[in-house]
């Protein structure tokens, strides 16, 4: 039942909106182009949080930053995060992270971890349930990083900072060969600043947390 009705409120804001449906434009980026729509009805297809639709819809011009799951490969942050591959679970994390950070702007302070607790919570309160995906010591052997998927939530080596341990949600790969990502986080120690898209070494994730959909 749950189904039918995500679905029903992805499809109803078009019924509430009359001639103002192809007033918007919609600025799709890929890794290596970008596409335009002046079809509001688009929004529906790849915004999954109702809250950051009800926000996108009431917008002139919208960016979306479209990710593929089976490559993860991204140049730059261009917009809303979509993975048009990716599992719903997946993309309610990465559009729930966007819009703390970026609409609601959002400060969870404390460490990272409270933010990607905050982030995992708000889906986990719709029924999805979190499975541990890899799980080792922080010295290794470390996960692949074949295994890492967008929205999954990780624990990390920070080369870039002292080598300290770091929570952050994975959203694709810059550099897949060097290892180098994209991902959101809080930079932690209190800091009242909202979480950023930032690049990081992700040779040493230690452990991957992921959601199970609710219909597959």
């Amino acid at each position: 039942m749950k189904f039918y009705i995500y679905l029903l409120t992805l499809i109803l804001p078009a019924f509430f909106c009359g001639n103002a449906i192809y007033a918007q434009k919609i600025h799709y980026h890929y890794k290596d182009s970008t596409i335009v729509s002046t079809d509001r009805l688009d929004l529906t297809g790849s915004i999954y949080n109702q809250d950051l639709l009800k926000y996108a819809w009431e917008q002139d011009s919208v960016s979306i930053w479209v990710l593929e799951q089976d490559s993860c490969q991204t140049n730059s942050f261009s917009g809303i995060p979509w993975c048009h591959n990716c599992s719903l679970s997946a993309n309610f994390v990465l559009q729930n992270a966007y819009k703390l950070s970026y609409i609601d702007n959002k400060v969870i302070m404390g460490s990272c971890w409270d933010y990607a607790n905050a982030v995992y919570s708000r889906i986990e309160a719709e029924g999805f349930k979190k499975s541990e995906i890899y799980m080792t010591k922080k010295a290794g052997p470390y996960a692949p990083k074949a295994m890492l998927q967008p929205g999954d939530w990780i624990y990390h080596i920070n080369f870039q900072y002292y080598q300290v341990e770091h929570s952050a949600i994975f959203i694709g790969w810059k550099d897949y060969e060097k290892g180098i990502a994209i991902t959101l986080s809080y930079m932690g120690m209190n800091r009242y600043k909202t979480a950023q898209f930032d690049e990081f070494d992700l040779n040493a994730v230690y452990a991957i947390y992921r959601f199970e959909d609710l219909f597959w």
